[in-house]
């Protein structure tokens, strides 16, 4: 199941960032994930499996350029 993300998802979240370092990111890039879900989320989604969360990813819209861009997609390895 996708959902829209809540609070309460980004324990799991971060979880899952840390298991994806240093495979698809840096560890540099975990706090700003953190930031990235307390002030800057736009759009973001979870994918639940089984009422487990396996991953999220996101978009932030740019009017101004009149474009969009995926955000922080990733997935439990």
């Amino acid at each position: 199941m996708i959902r829209r993300y809540e609070p309460k998802d980004k324990e799991q979240l971060m979880q899952i960032m840390q298991l994806n370092i240093p495979d698809a990111f840096a560890e540099s890039e975990a706090k700003d994930f953190e930031h990235y879900l307390e002030q800057e989320l736009e759009d973001y989604f979870v994918i639940e499996i089984d009422r487990k969360l396996v991953g999220g990813g996101g978009v932030n819209y740019f009017p101004e350029e009149r474009s969009a861009r995926i955000s922080w997609d990733m997935l439990h390895p």
